[in-house]
């Protein structure tokens, strides 16, 4: 794991000795300082880690000073840091399985080395539980009044790792569902990718006037690659499409999004015939027999609609993963997700699938 860790003069005992642990674990650690006992103002060596946590450069940070009071409330003050001031093995457990924190901060003389490098450990191995607590997250996350964001710079996009874009697409999923969206300035967002565009994720999904992906994901101009055709069926101009996306500009998240109430679903199961649509809707056939139902198979049961939807994503991302061997090789390396996901129409709820 990347680990950024900082400390005034009253934390740098204690923090040299859990660099040296954290190094002989395997983990990568980036000591902002200080170097010495000499006093110091401690802001001057906390928001780097911080910063360093928000802008993805580390997976996760520790700041140590005398208390650890002053260091928390400096990293707190940095957007996408939530920064726990930890005194036992179960307030670490307690700070990563119900908050998510991605930055620890102890106090040297507040707790002995032996009892910060198991606080240290607890934190590093816990994880967040999601749930109702993900709920919670999204809502400490939103944006003050007035705060605006803006697309990802390549940077930005490049230090993320494909894992922590599901748990970001969750937690917009819930603003948007909850009303918290956050404040945009397109006009700004129109002028900082007129020279160009680092989306960190591409959603192939239906055509759908109810689905669009920016709104439902809470993003602007600039965030993802967007596919939409009738059913968010996979075809070779979708194949070369997504490896456009990922190969070439760096997407490391693909999503296949169905929805409820799908009308090309409906239409396939109906045998909707006529010019192009018919050979488009063909393509949802092995979905419809693949998928079991104990009503009516037709189009009037929606229960059985929404599970051949459910099963086409399944289809499209195996097909995927067979028909493009670019594609296929960047999520072998750990470079790219493949996931699917449906959305409910009447309760705005994302739904990532297993």
């Amino acid at each position: 794991m990347r680990i950024a860790i900082g400390s005034d003069h009253a934390g740098f005992r204690t923090k040299a000795l859990i660099v040296e642990h954290l190094t002989a674990a395997g983990h990568s650690v980036q000591d902002f300082g200080t170097s010495s006992t000499e006093p110091v103002d401690y802001p001057l060596f906390i928001r780097p880690v911080a910063e360093a946590v928000a802008r993805g450069a580390a997976e996760r940070g520790i700041v140590l000073g005398g208390s650890g009071n002053g260091e928390a409330i400096v990293a707190n003050r940095v957007r996408g840091v939530r920064c726990a001031l930890c005194w036992s093995v179960e307030s670490a457990r307690l700070a990563r399985a119900h908050n998510d924190s991605n930055v620890l901060s102890l106090g040297e003389r507040l707790i002995g080395a032996e009892l910060a490098l198991a606080i240290v450990d607890v934190w590093l191995a816990t994880p967040f539980e999601g749930g109702r607590h993900a709920r919670r997250i999204a809502l400490i996350d939103a944006p003050a009044a007035g705060e605006r964001v803006h697309p990802f710079t390549q940077a930005e996009r490049d230090a993320l790792d494909p894992g922590e874009l599901i748990e970001r697409a969750q937690a917009a999923n819930l603003r948007f569902r909850s009303g918290q969206r956050r404040p945009r300035d397109l006009v700004d967002e129109l002028h900082r990718t007129a020279t160009g565009q680092h989306p960190a994720a591409a959603v192939l999904s239906c055509v759908d006037s109810r689905a669009p992906a920016e709104i439902i994901f809470d993003l602007g101009l600039g965030d993802i690659f967007n596919c939409r055709v009738a059913g968010a069926i996979e075809n070779d101009d979708v194949l070369g499409s997504l490896e456009y996306a990922t190969r070439i500009s760096g997407a490391k998240l693909v999503i296949v999004l169905g929805h409820s109430g799908c009308g090309a679903v409906t239409g396939a199961i109906a045998g909707e015939r006529g010019g192009h649509l018919g050979p488009l809707l063909d393509k949802l056939r092995p979905a419809i027999e693949a998928t079991s139902c104990a009503g009516e198979r037709g189009p009037g049961n929606h229960a059985f609609v929404d599970a051949v939807a459910r099963t086409s994503v399944g289809l499209t991302l195996a097909a995927i993963r067979r028909r493009s061997e670019p594609v296929a090789e960047l999520e072998r390396s750990g470079a790219l997700k493949l996931v699917g996901a449906f959305y409910d129409v009447a309760t705005g709820v994302v739904e990532f699938l297993p």
